[in-house]
């Protein structure tokens, strides 16, 4: 903090104007704030007639977390950028102090263990990742990296540069299979098909792998590339991508797993569980149990009129799943659950089990919906007042 904030006396009245600029110079440095307002532990001392007076300010990090190293802003160089992630710092240090500064800083630390600048990319205009490329290379660390990185930010014009360069440097392409898992799983169909276009291989059996990513992050036109795999309708509707789970289900109506099923269950996606339901390729007396503790449990009311409605008499939630879907929505809190499932439960549960509802409800707070329990149990002869005692 020295190097940034004058040091002065807190405690010598007629210094108030040094003491304002000495403050307006902390807030108005964004990397100086950054770090207080994430970091700040302060212990209060004398009271004065203003209020209490902040005396000391402690920088804590977190354990195994390297410090961030304050610098002025004329002070910064490449390798303090490169280290510290403020990558979009480039441009303005190069629009200021121009390509000299950059060649200087690139020759300072060609040899030092930088963190590799590969992982800004995206914020830095491509122009100038390649003027810094041209000066040094170590600061970018492998040569199939800036592939994969430029392949992650779908930036084709760093593809064909970064292509350009390892090609020159022996006549081999260098990549990995992250680049085309990357351009996939980001949406970027240029880039794929740039990578594809090139040569950039893959394992055959990863094609669908591809597909199953994309599929999980809603990539439609790359779904439509890379084609249909059970794994990616599954990740589609447990993501909640039901323009992507609806063409892959026009593509094949008998093929997607439970896993499918449930992820959108779970994740409250309703109209694509209904969706896959009405696919009819997994058998819902198999199931219905599981569907129906789940709704309960996590009060999706609406699933649970649907699986409760259905027409299909081998689909009908059994009598005995009713009462416990009833238990889990009383012991989780759902109200709307609860008073729709009371009247849904056979009568026939004994005097212990609908106590125990009712006690629950009272100690949720819902005492009308325990008298609705009474009222509907009248045959049990419950009473509220036998839970006051």
């Amino acid at each position: 903090m020295e190097n940034n904030v004058d040091i002065y006396n807190e405690n010598d009245e007629d210094d108030i104007i040094r003491k304002q600029q000495a403050l307006r110079r902390v807030l108005s440095n964004k990397y100086i704030w950054q770090v207080i307002r994430s970091n700040f532990d302060y212990s209060k001392n004398n009271k004065r007639s203003g209020g209490s007076t902040c005396t000391t300010v402690t920088l804590t990090f977190a354990p195994k977390q390297k410090p961030l190293v304050i610098k002025r802003y004329a002070e910064i160089d490449l390798k303090w950028i490169a280290e510290n992630g403020y990558f979009h710092l480039i441009r303005d240090k190069y629009k200021k102090h121009g390509y000299d500064w950059l060649r200087t800083n690139c020759t300072m630390i060609a040899a030092s263990n930088c963190k590799p600048i590969v992982k800004g990319l995206g914020q830095i205009d491509s122009n100038l990742v390649k003027v810094i490329y041209s000066l040094c290379r170590e600061l970018f660390n492998l040569s199939c990296h800036v592939i994969d990185a430029a392949s992650e930010i779908g930036n084709i014009e760093l593809l064909q540069y970064f292509h350009g360069e390892t090609r020159g440097r022996g006549g081999v392409v260098s990549y990995t299979d992250t680049a085309v898992h990357l351009a996939a799983m980001n949406g970027h169909l240029d880039a794929l098909n740039f990578l594809y276009q090139y040569g950039y291989k893959y394992n055959s059996d990863n094609r669908h792998t591809i597909s199953d990513g994309a599929a999980s992050r809603g990539h439609l036109q790359v779904v439509k590339k890379e084609g249909y795999t059970v794994k990616a309708i599954d990740a589609a509707a447990t993501n909640g991508h039901f323009n992507v789970v609806k063409h892959l289900g026009r593509i094949n109506r008998k093929k997607f797993t439970i896993v499918g099923l449930n992820g959108a269950l779970e994740n409250r996606h309703t109209a694509i569980f209904k969706y896959l339901v009405e696919l009819n390729n997994i058998p819902m007396s198999h199931h219905i149990r599981q569907f129906t503790k789940t709704a309960a449990q996590t009060g999706q009311l609406d699933i649970l009129k649907y699986l409760y409605e259905s027409t299909d008499k081998d689909s009908k939630i059994p009598t005995d799943t009713l009462f416990y879907a009833l238990q889990l929505a009383v012991s989780n809190c759902q109200e709307d659950v609860v008073k729709y499932l009371i009247d849904k439960v056979p009568v026939d549960r004994t005097t212990n089990e609908m106590n125990g509802i009712i006690d629950s409800l009272i100690s949720h707070g819902f005492k009308e919906l325990a008298e609705l329990i009474i009222v509907h149990f009248s045959h049990l002869n419950l009473s509220l007042a036998d839970h006051y005692r």
